[in-house]
């Protein structure tokens, strides 16, 4: 194998730190060439083939009086050697694929000859079996299929080890679209000179890719027909309706007097190619390919951009287990919008930041903290119960964890021991290998600062001076202070930097803004998915109710039996509670926005008291010792919790 290397680039060009492996077609405009300086060559094949070792040594000749100026001599060499950014150099490789003809073979014979002896570049000379004259049916049926079987072969041994770069200037017109679509299925650029030309061409991968549907149709007959017979394809109406696109994927052979199918070496790729795609969720494919990530790098660093790729790549498994299930997909669909929104309203801020500021909107760092915390600001809505100070664990209501799931983000990514987040933590570290930059502490800084933008996306956490906000009593952060003063104490390092209170108050407000911006109705999926949606709502919502009447009757089987007034009422009173507390969240979650008191009495008096989970707590504490029920209060704690989450998953169809 062959180190890696370093050379000289132009802006244009990104720099290459390992050898390039160019596979180049090869015509025969080398023979043209040489006639235009009466070299006599012959121009048909059936007169090369009779003098082709001639022919051979004659263009040998051709090449080596031209050898200082190896681009004018022919189409190929004029594509590899015109540009001084992308000509070969000693560590690359070259290989030459050829028609299966004298000329063919002769023009990339002699290529070769010169690559090797007068520049002293590795270069091999390849056959592609079929490929012929383009006006015979051999041409057509097993030319153009064995290029792309050979096409991929070569890719895919060469990127083991090299960088590949195509080269389709030689040879028929007719190939330049499978080199190509090559490029785009393994996102290797190609490079073309058009005709006399003084200019190479770039042609880059386009964002194109393997047509998911179309492909599940022709895999199975792929599958079902290597190894066949040819004759048992001829009848078979699914292979015949699918036959033009099935002939470039099959290759015919002659085995022991048989001709049989073999599967293109191209179908393990789009396989593979497809596979990923369609395992991949919606919220890769935004987040991966943002555009926003150019802006992560610095001078060609780009250790921020791969950290938050790696981050990104694990996005669908951190919402395993969501606790507050909603009518859309609020884990991933409202993340992947989210990304989508955001490069709507930054992209535009960056680009008239380059034209008329003399810094960036966000620095690198800034912009890695903001992405973080937008792909995980909600991630608090797995964890169901928290860790108080006397050691107790308290579990919480569904309408707790949507009320405090951003307080609860930032446990998990700050303590994530504790509160589910060890995956998440070594998601980042797992990136760090021989050489790197990153130590745990900045990881930790790193995920510090992404919580800290989260913990600050709702609105009731303040930027100065106001009264703390309240999350759950007994909890070392019971009370968490305002932004201004929350960096007093908590201002994470990144690289043995800190980000300013200014700075933070504008990743923060520029995630609210952005995750504002989002709607439910969106992503949605449509009619079917609402209805089915709803009614598996509905139907847990159903489950919940019947597990609360069965602990009810366990309740009332240990009260006292002779007094049914009183397990009437005992229940009518825990309902009504219940009641309050679900009304204050409904009443916070309007869409107007309302917000409420935390507690306090309903305007209608035919409405229960509207309870926080703080207030509904020490209410039904309070009841109990009236009732002198404290002994059973697990078996009422199970009552409650499902008639909360009966109801919580009735609630959201009305959720915005």
């Amino acid at each position: 194998m062959k180190t890696p290397s370093r050379r000289g680039h132009s802006a244009e060009m990104e720099v290459l730190t390992m050898p390039r492996t160019f596979i180049v077609s090869v015509g025969t405009s080398l023979i043209s060439k040489a006639n235009e300086q009466n070299y006599n060559i012959a121009t048909r094949e059936t007169d090369f083939k009779t003098r082709h070792h001639n022919y051979k040594r004659s263009l040998d000749q051709f090449l080596e009086r031209h050898s200082d100026c190896l681009h004018e001599t022919c189409a190929e060499l004029s594509s590899l050697f015109k540009n001084p950014d992308l000509k070969p150099q000693g560590d690359d490789n070259v290989l030459l694929l050829h028609t299966e003809t004298f000329m063919g073979q002769a023009c990339a014979e002699a290529i070769r000859y010169a690559l090797g002896s007068l520049k002293n570049i590795s270069a091999e000379a390849c056959k592609v079996r079929g490929l012929s004259e383009a006006s015979t049916d051999e041409f057509f049926r097993h030319g153009l299929p064995n290029l792309l079987h050979d096409l991929d072969e070569n890719i895919r041994k060469a990127q083991k080890e090299s960088q590949v770069i195509l080269v389709p200037t030689g040879g028929y017109k007719a190939i330049i679209p499978y080199f190509i679509i090559a490029g785009i299925l393994y996102e290797i650029p190609c490079i073309y000179v058009y005709e006399d030309s003084d200019l190479v061409v770039k042609l880059p991968p386009l964002p194109l890719h393997v047509d998911l549907a179309r492909w599940s149709t022709l895999k199975p007959l792929v599958d079902l027909f290597d190894g066949k017979d040819v004759s048992e394809a001829a009848n078979y109406a699914p292979f015949q309706k699918n036959r033009d696109l099935l002939t470039h994927l099959l290759l015919e052979t002659e085995e022991n007097g048989h001709k049989r199918y073999r599967a293109n070496a191209l179908c393990e790729t789009l396989a593979q190619k497809a596979e990923e795609d369609m395992r991949r969720p919606v919220l890769q494919f935004r987040t991966l390919h943002s555009p926003l990530l150019t802006f992560l790098e610095t001078n060609g660093n780009t250790r921020y951009r791969e950290l938050f790729e790696r981050l990104a790549s694990v996005g669908p498994h951190i919402w395993k287990g969501d606790q507050v299930p909603e009518m859309a997909d609020h884990a991933l669909l409202h993340h992947a919008d989210l990304f989508s929104i955001a490069e709507r309203l930054l992209l535009p801020i960056f680009l008239f930041y380059q034209e008329h500021r003399s810094e960036p909107f966000l620095s690198p760092r800034e912009l890695l903290v903001l992405l973080g915390a937008l792909h995980l600001h909600d991630c608090g809505h797995v964890i169901g119960k928290v860790h108080r100070t006397d050691g107790s664990t308290l579990s919480l209501y569904p309408t707790e964890i949507r009320d405090h799931h951003h307080v609860l983000g930032y446990l998990r990514l700050t303590e994530p021991d504790k509160y589910q987040g060890t995956e998440i933590r070594e998601t980042l570290t797992a990136t760090r290998g021989a050489g790197s930059r990153w130590e745990d502490a900045d990881i930790e800084g790193i995920l510090k600062a992404m919580a800290l933008v989260g913990l600050f996306h709702r609105k009731a956490m303040k930027f100065y001076d106001k009264e703390g906000y309240r999350f759950i009593d007994g909890h070392p952060m019971a009370i968490i202070d305002c932004l201004e003063r929350f960096l007093e104490k908590n201002s994470p390092k990144i690289n043995g930097c800190q980000i300013q209170f200014q700075r933070y108050a504008l990743l923060i407000s520029l995630l609210r803004i952005i995750d504002c911006l989002d709607e439910q109705g969106s992503r949605t999926g449509g009619e079917d998915a609402v209805r089915f949606h709803e009614a598996v709502l509905l139907t847990e919502a159903q489950e919940e109710e019947d597990r609360a009447e069965r602990l009810k009757g366990v309740i009332e089987s240990i009260m006292d039996s002779s007094n049914a007034q009183d397990r009437k009422n005992f229940f009518e009173t825990i309902d009504k509670y219940i009641a309050g507390l679900v009304g204050h969240y409904a009443h916070k979650e309007k869409r107007d926005g309302s917000q409420g008191s935390e507690s306090g009495t309903s305007s209608d008096p035919a409405q229960p008291q509207k309870l926080s989970a703080a207030d509904f707590r020490a209410q039904v504490d309070n009841f109990l010792n009236e009732c002198a029920m404290t002994h059973y209060k697990a078996l009422v704690d199970g009552y409650v919790m499902a008639k909360i989450r009966a109801a919580f998953k009735r609630l959201q169809k009305e959720h915005p």
